[in-house]
């Protein structure tokens, strides 16, 4: 417990000590953790939900917009309630490489 008082005693100094023209931004997928202190340093708190349906079909037309060719639909995982979409987007493009690959002949 001293070493996380520390860590958090020596984050909220830096903190303090940054000049006024610079964004400090930070982020956590655990926010009942963080320390109320740090967490009171911060002007604003943006909560950036998990996906929903609507969501998931924006990013399958986004990312076949970008990559058109590719069977996006085809590459979404079986669940994806409770995930970020920027996991999301990591595995699709994930599965569209692996695609493209089988695809050239190359595996």
């Amino acid at each position: 417990m001293g070493e996380q008082a520390r860590i958090v005693s020596t984050l909220l100094l830096a903190m303090d000590r940054l000049d006024h023209r610079i964004l400090f931004v930070g982020a956590t997928n655990h926010p009942d953790m963080l320390d109320r202190a740090v967490r009171r340093r911060f002007d604003m708190e943006i909560d950036m939900p998990l996906a929903t349906e609507d969501a998931v079909h924006a990013l399958v037309k986004s990312l076949s917009a970008r990559h058109p060719g590719l069977p996006f639909a085809d590459f979404l995982p079986a669940r994806c309630d409770g995930r970020s979409l920027a996991d999301l987007e990591r595995e699709m493009l994930s599965r569209g490489r692996e695609w493209v690959i089988k695809k050239s002949g190359r595996i």
